[in-house]
């Protein structure tokens, strides 16, 4: 199975759930796809992965603000704006990480790597035998 086609089942999957779309395809993971980075749905990402990939880009943000709002005013050295960043977004991402791990095993979803498609059986290959029962025939 490709890992497009996983991906598809993937997401399937979630909107089948109560989980909204915006948590499960979050805006970093968007744009890496749209950059052609085959990235996993947080729920199915390795911890180690959605630490990164939510904590980087909120630890830069976070930081910018930060330091144009009120630490430029106040004189904070760039080193320990900086660390302060940094430090708010390993604790962002931890967090984040950790909720995506509890919202699969909440819902019930299926490992990545157990992922595979459900065939669905037509009528048509059921053959049409009697059923004494649903027939009325004892």
């Amino acid at each position: 199975m490709t890992f497009e086609e996983r991906y598809s089942l993937a997401i399937s999957e979630l909107k089948a759930t109560p989980i909204v779309e915006g948590n499960y395809a979050p805006p970093m993971h968007r744009l890496l796809r749209r950059l052609g980075v085959r990235v996993r749905p947080p729920h199915y990402s390795p911890i180690w992965f959605n630490i990164f990939a939510t904590g980087i880009p909120f630890a830069i943000l976070w930081g910018v603000l930060m330091w144009l709002i009120l630490w430029q005013s106040q004189n904070i050295e760039t080193g320990m704006a900086f660390a302060a960043g940094l430090i708010a977004g390993a604790i962002f991402g931890v967090f984040m990480s950790l909720y995506y791990r509890w919202s699969f095993n909440r819902n019930e979803l299926t490992r990545w790597d157990k992922l595979v498609p459900v065939e669905i059986k037509s009528n048509a290959s059921i053959q049409d035998t009697p059923d004494p029962e649903r027939d009325g025939e004892h």
